[in-house]
């Protein structure tokens, strides 16, 4: 695969004003997809024998061999264009079943707007930087079209799919608050349920406590700090939620396996320079399984 093809490639980018009482005829495309974007006035698109109304802030992206035309009224339109490839089967997979009409948001819109800039030149770098927003862009998609998992059924670290309500509800919350103070009082009260209910439920669908999760969330984005970051053991315990250096440190060690001040020295004062970061690791990794469910292999 050339190195100017991320798993999809634009093949053209417009910007165009359409005048009123104007349209396309019906067709489509048999190798490549068609994505418009109405930055302002209105049309309708016909995607499938469907019409749709569109405005600005719609976007509507046809696959290929889908029929599709649109058509202007009595207000112009104005619209970003782009026809891209996909050859990466993980991200036609986040496209085929997506709402083909849907509204954008405002990084959706900018990345159009990014595709269009680079596409607009031919230079190998513009080119490189256009197909690289536009796999970007198609991640954007799913998430505007809320194709995706629902945010609530799936943690950061976990697949919690297959949880309880309260489980799937306690564990975002810590997700999202663990560098603050936490205590069962306040989980209970963010999500309706009795603190005893949330920590008999969370063991049961986890098989650990909740306690457990929230230490080993606070070491992982502690042993990030440490390993990409330029702050001291005090700065990183404050950061992820401890209020005492000894316990982060008793905590950190018990879960990765070395003290942080230790786990910190296969990282080089240097990391951020160009070169072979696997010489820097000497063994350590992120307290992390690849490819597996978040498990904590000790209970506190």
């Amino acid at each position: 695969m050339s190195d100017l093809n991320f798993g999809a490639e634009v093949l053209w980018v417009s910007r165009a004003n359409l005048p009123t009482n104007w349209g396309t005829k019906a067709h489509n495309h048999e190798s490549f997809y068609h994505l418009a974007y109405v930055v302002s006035g209105s049309a309708v698109w016909t995607v499938d024998g469907e019409e749709y109304p569109a405005s600005a802030g719609t976007c509507i992206n046809v696959p290929p061999n889908v029929s599709h035309c649109m058509s202007t009224g009595d207000e112009t339109c104005e619209i970003y264009e782009i026809k891209y490839t996909i050859s990466r089967p993980v991200l036609s997979r986040e496209v085929r079943n997506q709402d083909k009409v849907f509204q954008g948001d405002a990084l959706l819109k900018e990345l159009i707007a990014a595709i269009y800039d680079y596409g607009s030149s031919r230079t190998v770098q513009a080119r490189r930087a256009s197909n690289s927003f536009l796999v970007s862009l198609i991640y954007q998609i799913t998430k505007c079209t809320d194709k995706q998992a629902e945010p609530d059924k799936n943690g950061n670290f976990m697949n919690t799919k297959a949880f309880s309500p309260s489980t799937r509800m306690a564990v975002k919350y810590i997700d999202q608050n663990y560098m603050n103070d936490i205590s069962l009082e306040m989980m209970s009260a963010a999500t309706g349920y009795s603190r005893n209910y949330i920590c008999t439920v969370f063991r049961k669908d986890c098989g650990f406590t909740v306690s457990t999760y929230l230490n080993y969330v606070r070491i992982f984005r502690a042993a990030e700090m440490i390993a990409y970051g330029d702050y001291t053991l005090q700065q990183i315990c404050t950061a992820v939620g401890f209020n005492d250096l000894s316990y982060f440190t008793k905590t950190f060690r018990k879960i990765v396996g070395v003290p942080p001040g230790q786990y910190r020295q296969a990282f080089p004062d240097d990391i951020f320079t160009a070169g072979d970061v696997d010489h820097q690791q000497e063994g350590y990794t992120l307290p992390v399984w690849a490819g597996r469910l978040f498990r904590p292999e000790t209970e506190e």
